[in-house]
């Protein structure tokens, strides 16, 4: 996530400049080049968030299904 939000910063540095006096105008072509780039990092951070959402349930699904074999294990140990 670092890496997309430094690189979309770069493409913003390079949108807007920070001394507007010695800033080279971007045409059209560039413009709409830069603004195609951002809608497709939003778009891959937006798939890597769901892809994340998705691990996460997988390991509360492991995580309990860990802890029902466990009480089961105390139960076995005890009743022995």
């Amino acid at each position: 996530m670092a890496r997309i939000t430094l690189f979309a910063g770069a493409v913003l540095a390079s949108i807007v400049a920070v001394d507007q006096s010695a800033a080279a105008p971007l045409s059209d072509a560039e413009l709409r080049a830069a603004l195609t780039e951002l809608e497709a990092l939003r778009q891959m951070q937006a798939e890597t968030n769901a892809r994340i959402e998705a691990l996460v349930e997988q390991l509360d699904a492991i995580n309990k299904k860990l802890m029902g074999l466990e009480g089961k294990l105390l139960r076995m140990a005890e009743a022995h």
